[in-house]
C-alpha cells in the first residue's frame, strides 16, 4: 500500500495520510483528495511507509494535479519553520504560498457560450428600465439588436454589464443559449444606434485619421457611449 502525506488548508495543526498508487505522486505536487463530504486540493509533503491512522480509515486520493512539483523540499522546510514560528497550522501556511487559483477545486459547470433574451425579456423596452440603470439599458439594447451576445462580449464590456447580466438572469429575462446560436449570430451585423451631431463629428474625424499617426482626444461624459 502506497501512502502520501498531504497538507490541507484547514484549521487543524496536523497533516493527513491518503492511499495513492499513482507513480506521479511526488512531494511538492498538488493532489485532489476527499475530506469529509467535500473535495480539497492539498500539497504532498511526504510519502510515509506507515500511517498512524487505522488502515481501514485511510481514504484514497482522487488524482495528482501537477506534472512537476510546485514546491521544492527547501520551500517546504521554510514554510514548516514559518508555521512553527507563528504557531499556525502547517497546511494553511503551505497552501497560502501558492496562487489562489491553484487552490480552488474546478467544478464541471461550464460558463455559457452566449446569452439570449427570454420571451419575457424580449417584451421589455429600454424605457421600462430606470434611466440611471445605464448598464442594464445598454445590455437590453444590445440583446434586442443582436439577438445573441457571447460571454466574451459581456466580459469585455466591463463589471457593470456583467452585473446587469446577473440581474437579467435572476429576473428570467435572459437565458444561456447553445454555442451554435452564438456562431450563427457572429456573421450578422446589426444596425448601430443613431449618432448625435457631436458623435457623428467625432466619428468623422477619427475615420479621416485612420492610416496616419496622430493623437486624438475624445471628450465626453463617462459612460455616455
Amino acid at each position: 500500500m502506497s501512502l502520501i502525506r498531504v497538507a490541507l488548508d484547514v484549521p487543524l495543526a496536523r497533516l493527513f495520510d491518503y492511499r495513492c498508487d499513482d507513480p506521479a505522486a511526488h512531494i511538492g505536487k498538488r493532489v485532489l483528495v476527499p475530506f469529509g463530504r467535500q473535495k480539497l486540493i492539498g500539497i504532498i509533503v511526504g510519502k510515509p511507509d506507515v500511517s498512524a491512522a487505522p488502515e481501514e480509515k485511510l481514504r484514497r486520493a482522487i488524482s495528482v494535479l501537477d506534472d512537476t512539483p510546485l514546491l521544492r523540499r527547501t520551500d517546504l522546510h521554510l514554510l514548516e519553520f514559518a508555521a512553527d514560528y507563528y504557531v499556525h497550522p502547517l497546511g494553511s501556511v503551505i497552501l497560502a504560498s501558492i496562487p489562489a487559483a491553484l487552490r480552488r477545486v474546478r467544478t464541471t459547470q461550464q460558463t455559457p457560450a452566449a446569452y439570449g433574451l427570454t420571451p419575457t425579456g424580449n417584451a421589455l423596452t429600454v424605457d421600462a428600465l430606470p434611466p440611471r440603470a445605464r448598464a442594464q439599458r445598454g445590455l437590453l439594447a444590445m440583446l434586442q439588436s443582436q439577438g445573441v451576445v457571447t460571454h466574451a462580449t459581456i466580459c469585455t464590456a466591463g463589471a457593470a454589464t456583467r452585473n446587469a447580466l446577473k440581474a437579467f438572469v435572476a429576473q428570467n429575462w435572459v437565458r444561456p443559449v447553445a454555442p451554435e446560436a452564438a456562431v450563427a449570430n457572429a456573421g450578422t451585423t446589426a444596425a448601430g444606434p443613431q449618432l448625435t451631431a457631436e458623435q457623428a463629428s467625432a466619428t468623422a474625424a477619427i475615420c479621416e485619421a485612420l492610416g496616419t499617426y496622430q493623437a486624438l482626444l475624445l471628450w465626453g461624459i463617462t459612460g455616455s457611449g
